[in-house]
């Protein structure tokens, strides 16, 4: 089930000053952010999760690209020889791309067992245009950062949230995806979770996150009176009943309560600024930064992103293909209708 609060949108195209993102990231809840995408108040059935895991890429999309999906994790890869540049990576033949497991819907393996997800959708897509290799390869959210200083991946495209340090230690692209911050708590209790004062407020409160990262910090600094708990993996939540609920962006917490029964996705009034989501790059690679922001504006206006959100994010059907040309039905048809 899927709750809902105040409104909110995405935004096609995004200009900010990164001062004032990452003040409104850590700062103290000051209402919803200007331009967000409408909700209404009530609790309403996600997409099942069998639609989720049945979702695939676009065959037109991964036609033509050869890609190598590593098992081993980033971290125990070697460095990537040569510069870290737009030219670096097409001498090289290879685009190496870092992803998260198990980000429903950004980058998660289907029910075939098929990687896939809004991100990757996106790597093929970056991958095809500059005529390279793609190689995906799983990250560790407590190393990533590290292996991008490295040089074991050319960026990371894995739903990562836009933090002060983030910004300071690594180049950033412009924000492709905002989310606004909810919880994931059992149905049965979800409507005491649709204002972030009340929550706040409650005594003894218990929330669980995901330990280690910019998210769990941002808890804690949200609600300083909560007991806050880390969590290796949301799937976890089930086995703790003494936890009140848990805290994560909106479109991933409704995709994972779309797949556990009895859970539904909260997002409350007064949560504050949504979540930011932003690739990754390496610290000397600016000029390839430049490149992909010019990039990623393209996508935003030629269709390509308001496909991928239709699809991954609002859970449309893919339109389909149109029928293939041919002499009869293109040609010799309509010059004889036509007589």
């Amino acid at each position: 089930m899927f709750a809902f609060g105040k409104p909110w949108k995405r935004l096609s195209k995004l200009r900010f000053s990164w001062i004032k993102i990452t003040t409104c990231l850590i700062g103290p809840p000051v209402g919803t952010a200007v331009g967000v995408r409408a909700l209404s108040n009530g609790l309403f059935p996600p997409p099942g999760n069998t639609a989720i895991l049945g979702r695939t890429l676009d065959p037109a999309l991964v036609a033509g690209v050869d890609t190598v999906i590593i098992d081993t994790p980033a971290s125990g890869l070697p460095p990537i020889e040569g510069p870290a540049t737009l030219d670096g990576i097409r001498d090289r033949k290879a685009l190496r791309v870092g992803y998260g497991r198990d980000l429903v819907p950004f980058t998660y393996k289907n029910r075939s067992g098929d990687l896939v997800g809004f991100d990757i959708a996106y790597a093929y897509r970056l991958a095809h245009d500059l005529h390279v290799r793609l190689e995906l390869a799983p990250i560790e959210w407590d190393r990533f950062e590290d292996d991008l200083v490295s040089r074991r991946l050319d960026i990371v495209m894995a739903g990562v949230y836009v933090t002060d340090k983030r910004l300071e230690d690594l180049e950033s692209t412009n924000p492709y995806f905002e989310s606004p911050l909810a919880f994931i708590a059992r149905s049965d209790r979800a409507s005491r979770f649709l204002s972030y004062s009340e929550v706040a407020d409650t005594p003894n409160l218990a929330l669980g996150v995901l330990g280690g990262g910019a998210l769990f910090r941002l808890t804690e600094q949200l609600f300083p009176k909560a007991r806050i708990a880390p969590l290796e993996t949301y799937d976890a939540l089930p086995d703790h009943p003494e936890l009140d609920a848990a805290v994560w962006a909106l479109d991933e917490a409704r995709a994972w309560a779309s797949g556990h029964s009895g859970f539904s996705a909260v997002a409350a009034s007064g949560m504050g600024s949504p979540l930011l989501f932003a690739y990754f790059l390496q610290p000397s690679a600016r000029a390839l930064t430049q490149y992909l922001n010019a990039w990623l504006s393209l996508q935003a206006t030629n269709g390509f992103r308001a496909e991928q959100l239709a699809y991954w994010i609002d859970g449309k059907r893919r339109p389909a293909d149109a029928p293939r040309w041919n002499l009869l039905d293109n040609v010799l048809l309509p010059a004889w209708r036509g007589r």
